[in-house]
């Protein structure tokens, strides 16, 4: 992935070149000049110290290892460059890095500090903190994540990447965040991109990308070992060992998670649910400089889970699933000067699926990927990119409950981008990004984005975006080959092979479509305090839904057909305000996510609609040396389900809170804290197309975590 992946893995420290070439060090390592702030407001949130502005290291980056050089800033050369240090630097908007001011489409994001202090122990369970992000937990493994809502648990149209990588299944083209092997204090940042993203991600990055960025090996140095205890009996232990010196570096990392069933979580209950997992996880990281231009970044992950299944259209085994996931990458970066560098990888997921509910599979994954950044001139910066998809699933159908045909599918992907950012005038920048796709499974499509940045102000402390942009989602084979027979009925007075629930593969799928007009506004109010307003209009084309035609028989049967049902359009605002301090951290947001489906009656889209009203806030203080609090609080009005009888979530409040205490030496901390503390999302959230009972799933959760490090 661009700059993101070359710069992301820099033998420098982080430095700011300019404000329209940025270039970061570590694998994802923000820029931590974007910490720094003047003294006035720092020594505010410092209760009137004196004190002096300074960066915010992750938690487990004490004292500097021997031989290892801190991060430091090298001077940008002008004011505007200074001012945009306060604001983060982000690489998922154009695949280089730029700060989150001058973007060309709107992103948020969570950093190392925001999930290590936040106690998660699962990226969902923070997702939901983020403006825009649309997040319901059907069960305690289960969670339906969008950005801007068309959220399900087989969600296709929010694009999730890791480092920059397409981590998507191959056969429904969503993510199932818990067969991933992510860990939690590896993460240096998620990025967050609202809106489309295909001018440079491609086919899916539809309504937005989730981008999960891992930290350096430079960066994890020592030994980390976390566990995590709650209420319920629920289980997290992480072990890291990083070594290295100057020329290589390497991270082993090993976790193991163990989660109740609601059933027995939740005291008083009157319901059954089959919904633990089991997840073991193990993954190496290494960096080798080859040269003073050349990097050589290579790891491989693998993940075990076993969970109880649930119904799956009218139909439940009642044994338990299991999910064995692989990926492996190799990538070589060069830089060729100041001005010029680029990038080659491979990388590659593995995966052995058995869902009784469902279906068996194995798949095989293979991308390879390049891409080269470089200047052309005083005033442009191209980028070029290209990869290759080559994806084999073997489906195995052994009993009639399976949904996908016993078959061997081979399919292809092709894609090439370009984009250039050029500084048309003073205080006026122009970004440009257009790409064209092929997907042997549909066929040829582009995207594309224009944005223009005007600089309000002669300190380019106030800075307005306008957009355009357009992306689209192909259907994969779970959309275009699923095949559901359930409950055979009797023959007479039935013709043969009739059955009260029939799903036909739906066979050719148009592409759905979406266009966007966009504004947005970044500001610089005063020393520390940053604002972001962005607003936009979407045009949905060619939407994808669940068709059910009249009975024939006049039996109650439910016969569906997946089709391009219609259009829909959707408009919303969001606006955020950061106030940043040397002893704390606020961030205060809205989300207006207005969504309307048009076009044949009883139209529906496979998911659900977008919460209207999303508020939230993120606040982390350091009381004294060594003792933090952090809060994190989220409304959401009632999020509406579609048009097939899927019931509405009602409206929900969740507050987080805990407190870090340091251990002595700082070779550790404790951290006691309670999740939901208020106990109002314990809604049963009806997952949609699964035909399935609903429960309540655990509310309010108190925990302990310890963390050691050496």
């Amino acid at each position: 992935m661009g700059a993101l992946l070359h710069c992301a893995q820099k033998r420098s420290a982080a430095r700011l070149e300019t404000i329209h070439a940025t270039r970061i060090d570590g694998t994802g390592a923000r820029a931590r000049a974007g910490r720094a702030t003047a003294a006035a407001l720092a020594c505010w949130l410092a209760a009137g110290l004196p004190c002096a502005a300074q960066t915010d290291p992750p938690p487990e980056q004490a004292p500097t290892q021997p031989g290892e050089s801190p991060p430091t800033v090298e001077p940008a050369g002008s004011e505007v460059d200074l001012l945009f240090e306060e604001f983060d630097v982000v690489v998922t908007a154009g695949r280089v890095a730029q700060p989150v001011a001058r973007t060309g489409v709107p992103v948020s994001v969570l950093t190392a500090e925001d999930l290590h202090h936040s106690g998660v122990t699962s990226l969902p369970m923070i997702l939901e903190f983020v403006p825009g992000v649309d997040v319901l937990q059907i069960d305690r493994n289960r969670f339906a994540i969008g950005v801007r809502g068309l959220h399900h648990e087989f969600s296709d149209r929010t694009l999730v990447l890791m480092n920059g990588q397409n981590v998507s299944s191959p056969v429904f083209g969503g993510v199932d965040f818990f067969r991933l092997p992510t860990f939690i204090e590896d993460i240096d940042r998620v990025e967050v991109v609202r809106g489309p993203g295909g001018a440079v991600w491609g086919a899916n990055a539809f309504n937005g990308v989730i981008n999960i960025i891992n930290k350096s090996p430079m960066d994890t140095k020592g030994v980390l070992l976390s566990t995590t205890l709650n209420e319920f009996g629920d289980s997290y232990t992480h072990l890291r060992a990083g070594f290295g010196n100057e020329t290589f570096a390497g991270r082993f990392s090993t976790e193991y998670d163990d989660q109740e069933t609601s059933e027995d979580a939740i005291a008083h209950d009157d319901f059954s649910a089959r919904d633990f997992s089991r997840s073991r996880r193990l993954a190496f990281d290494g960096l080798y400089r080859l040269s003073a231009a050349t990097e050589l970044t290579f790891g491989i992950a693998h993940s075990h889970t076993e969970r109880g299944d649930f119904p799956w259209v009218t139909y439940q085994a009642f044994e338990d699933e299991r999910l064995d996931y692989t990926r492996a990458y190799a990538k070589v970066s060069h830089e060729f000067s100041d001005d010029a560098r680029a990038y080659i990888q491979w990388y590659g997921a593995f995966e052995d699926v058995n869902r009784p509910s469902m279906w068996r599979y194995g798949s095989v994954d293979n991308t390879l990927d390049a891409q080269l950044d470089f200047k052309a001139g005083e005033h442009h910066e191209w980028t070029l990119g290209a990869n290759v998809r080559v994806v084999s699933i073997d489906a195995d159908r052994d009993r009639i409950e399976r949904s996908l045909a016993d078959s061997l599918f081979n399919e292809q992907w092709a894609g090439a981008f370009v984009s250039d950012r050029w500084r048309a005038a003073d205080g006026i920048t122009i970004e440009s990004q257009i790409r064209a796709d092929w997907y042997s499974g549909t066929t040829w499509d582009w995207s594309g984005r224009v944005s223009a940045l005007f600089d309000l102000d002669a300190d380019a402390k106030h800075v307005l975006r306008l957009s355009g942009a357009k992306a689209f989602r192909a259907p994969q084979i779970a959309l275009r080959e699923l095949e559901l027979h359930r409950q055979l009925l009797p023959d007479p007075p039935f013709p043969p092979d009739t059955y009260g629930v029939q799903l036909d593969p739906a066979g050719r799928l148009e592409n759905e479509e979406i266009w966007s007009l966009e504004a947005g506004y970044s500001g610089h109010l005063a020393d520390h305090l940053t604002v972001g307003v962005n607003s936009y209009v979407q045009w949905y084309k060619d939407l994808t839904g669940a068709r059910l035609p009249d009975d024939p028989f006049g039996a109650g049967r439910t016969v569906v057909e997946l089709d391009n049902l219609g259009n829909a359009t959707a408009a919303g605002i969001e606006p955020e305000l950061t106030l940043t301090g040397t002893r704390g951290r606020l961030s205060i947001w809205y989300a207006l996510n207005q969504f309307d489906l048009s076009g044949t009656p009883d139209q529906n889209a496979r998911a659900f609609l977008p919460a209207e009203h999303k508020l939230g806030a993120r606040g982390r203080y350091a009381i004294v040396d060594g003792l933090t609090v952090n809060a994190n609080y989220r409304y959401t009005s009632p999020t509406p389900g579609d048009n097939t009888g899927t019931d509405s979530v009602p409206e929900s409040h969740r507050f987080d809170l805990n407190l870090t205490l340091d251990l002595p030496q700082r070779h550790g901390e404790i951290m006691l804290g309670v999740t939901d503390l208020f106990d109002d999302t314990r809604m049963a959230v009806e997952s949609i197309g699964a035909n399935d009972a609903a429960f309540e799933t655990p509310g309010r959760t108190l925990f302990a975590r310890l963390q050691l490090r050496f």
